[in-house]
């Protein structure tokens, strides 16, 4: 098995790496030298440099519609602030029942589990009315 090494003028993304965390932070990513990529042909691709390539973990699911990142207001693991906006209001169950069916909030189950499934595998309408109750029970 040959390497292929293409010029930069024909590069192109074979892969794409996608981290989640469930807390902030930084982490540095690296390719040991045994590290390899190989097409369904058997085809070996040399990994570039990886070496002190660091990035930074924003915890929690990502935007909602376009909107700020959702914030768990509480500290319960929860994210009631749907819309991002740093509170939890009728907007927020709105946003939530709004985009039930996006993968910003399926790809996300326990971030938006208000109905207290234990490990949930989807998002729900029973969610909606958790954070509803969760909404109409504030001070």
């Amino acid at each position: 098995m040959g390497s292929n090494v293409y010029a930069p003028a024909n590069e192109t993304t074979i892969a794409t790496v996608t981290v989640r965390g469930d807390s902030a932070t930084q982490v540095r990513l690296a390719a040991g030298g045994d590290t390899r990529i190989d097409d369904v042909d058997g085809t070996s691709y040399d990994i570039g440099s990886l070496s002190g390539t660091s990035f930074d973990v924003v915890a929690g699911p990502p935007a909602v519609d376009g909107g700020e990142r959702p914030q768990d207001t509480d500290g319960d693991g929860t994210y009631e602030d749907v819309d991002g906006d740093g509170s939890l209001t009728i907007f927020d169950v709105q946003a939530l029942f709004e985009n039930l069916d996006a993968a910003e909030i399926q790809d996300n189950p326990g971030a938006f589990n208000f109905d207290g499934t234990e490990n949930p595998d989807e998002v729900t309408v029973f969610d909606v009315q958790g954070l509803l109750q969760e909404y109409q029970s504030q001070g």
